[in-house]
Parts: structure tokens; C-alpha cells; sequence
């Protein structure tokens, strides 16, 4: 499976920066991937202890999040920081088993990992801040500003544009119908 490339926006490293700290992992170095996470989870770490450094990648719906599924989603990709010693301790003593054996185990052991590191996340992200996601722009809004701004333009090569000293146009108030409805 080929994971689709991206390029995660500065505001959103920079919120993952002041979740460190909030979350005492300032002394991490914590990237973003070149891709989206995979298709089954909302957000990935990949993690390398020994360097204190970790790479996240997050789902390709991220941008119909609230911030607060954004900021739980982070807190425990976070929280796996804390909790992988443990797990790492644990899989060097999966390597005596024999291999079948220590696949289940393993697989016991990230089903355990997924539910304390979630149960912290959720305690711990209320108390974090949570991010200021930028609005995105509608079509609509964007056509039509293009548009105006032509017609500005115009108008000042015309000589027509609003001067000081001329008064606003006035909006017509609509009349009710006889119905005590508006028009048309």
C-alpha cells in the first residue's frame, strides 16, 4: 500500500511543539512524516527512544476535525512517548519465546499499550490547550472577492471609484406584501 505524500502546515507543528511542552516532552525533537498516516488509524507515531526523537503522521480527514478531536488525537500520539519504555522492555522479552508465542503476546501487549496510552491521553488533553485551526475559505467567498476586487480596479481606471466625500448608496428596504411577506 502507497501512502499519499503531504505537507503538514507550520501552525499545526507549532501546536504539536506547545503540546511537548505542556506535556514535558520539550526535550524530544518531534517531525511530521511526508505522508498521511494509514487508512485504519486516526495519527501515527514512529518512535526512536534512544535519540528522544519521533515522527507523526496523521489521517487525510484531518482538516474536518474540531480541536478538540485535534488536540486529543496529538495528546496520545504524544503520550506514547511516555508509555514506550515500557513497551520496549517488554518486547526484549518476547525474543526467548518461541515465534508464534510471542506474536500473540505481542499483539496482547500493543492492544494493552493502545488502552493505557489512550486512558492517558483522555485524563491529560482537557487540561491542554487546544488549537487554533485556521478557517478555511469557501469557493464562493473566494469567486466573489475576485470579482469585486476586478470591478475596484476598473472603476479607478474609469475615475468612478468611491471618493471622499460622496455619500454611501442607500439599501431599498423591502415593503411587505399584502400576504405580510417579502418580494422577490
Amino acid at each position: 500500500m502507497s501512502l499519499q505524500k503531504t505537507r503538514y502546515p507550520l501552525w499545526l507543528k507549532d501546536y504539536v511543539v506547545k503540546l511537548q511542552g505542556e506535556l514535558k516532552l520539550a526535550h524530544w525533537t518531534i517531525n511530521f512524516g511526508k505522508t498521511y498516516c494509514s487508512d485504519v488509524a486516526m495519527a501515527e507515531i514512529s518512535i526512536s527512544p534512544a535519540q528522544h526523537t519521533a515522527v507523526i503522521t496523521i489521517s487525510n480527514e484531518w482538516r474536518k476535525w474540531n480541536p478538540s478531536v485535534m488536540r486529543s488525537t496529538i495528546a496520545h500520539e504524544l503520550m506514547h512517548c511516555h508509555v514506550n519504555p515500557i513497551n520496549e522492555l517488554a518486547e526484549e522479552h518476547l525474543e526467548e519465546l518461541a515465534p508464534r508465542t510471542a506474536e500473540e503476546r505481542k499483539t496482547g501487549l500493543n492492544y494493552v499499550n493502545e488502552r493505557v496510552t489512550d486512558a492517558l491521553a483522555e485524563m491529560m488533553a482537557p487540561h491542554l490547550t487546544l488549537p487554533k485551526m485556521p478557517v478555511r475559505a469557501q469557493s464562493k467567498t473566494l469567486s466573489h472577492a475576485l470579482a469585486h476586487s476586478r470591478t475596484l480596479k476598473s472603476n479607478k481606471k474609469n475615475g468612478t471609484g468611491n471618493k471622499k466625500g460622496k455619500k454611501p448608496v442607500k439599501k431599498r428596504a423591502h415593503k411587505p406584501s399584502k400576504k405580510g411577506g417579502r418580494k422577490k
